[in-house]
């Protein structure tokens, strides 16, 4: 008969395959990621932009889901690289770097592709801190996340133009850019 040891210890060993049973199952799942890399289920469609004079690929965060995931869990961007955030509507834009651990540069624009605001957006040092939050000086239509200090270099300031030359890859892109049109016919006639 089976003495209190031999079930304490089946017991033990039971708990110890569950375990590695789990754990198994969990680093499968996350294969090729590396040690504390989180892999966004949200896909982003791309487009050149051009500001000032200088040409940037950007992501384009034009839905919900989009703009919440952002940059989160991301730990380095190429310096030719940005994302490109599309409101429905002129208003106050709110950010915060929640799970971003990239120094950024965010500029808001408005609906004439002007820059009206630029600031720098520090990185939270783990996901535990609390992420400040930035507000746009004005009301923006647009947001520009860019590697901290982008924008100084190029010595790219407030009222200096966007463009971005194929606005099809996101509807709301789509119809600003049909709206800017519209607005610049309307005042040629006048």
């Amino acid at each position: 008969m089976p003495t209190r040891k031999v079930f304490f210890l089946q017991g033990v060993r039971a708990f110890i395959l569950a375990l590695m049973m789990v754990l198994g199952a969990s680093s499968s799942a996350s294969s090729g990621l590396k040690k504390g890399e989180r892999r966004s289920q949200v896909s982003f469609p791309q487009t050149q932009i051009q500001v000032g004079s200088h040409s940037l690929t950007v992501e384009v965060a034009d839905n919900e889901e989009r703009r919440r995931q952002g940059l989160m869990f991301r730990e380095k961007m190429s310096q030719d690289q940005g994302m490109l955030f599309v409101f429905a509507q002129n208003q106050v834009l709110r950010f915060w770097m929640k799970n971003t651990f990239i120094p950024l540069s965010i500029a808001f624009i408005d609906e004439n592709y002007q820059i009206v605001d630029i600031q720098n957006m520090e990185p939270v040092r783990s996901m535990m801190e609390r992420a400040k939050t930035y507000s746009s000086r004005a009301e923006a239509r647009l947001a520009l996340e860019v590697n901290q200090g982008w924008f100084e270099q190029r010595n790219i300031k407030v009222g200096d133009p966007i463009s971005i030359p194929k606005p099809e890859v996101s509807p709301l892109l789509l119809d600003l850019s049909k709206e800017g049109a519209r607005q610049r016919s309307r005042r040629r006639s006048q």
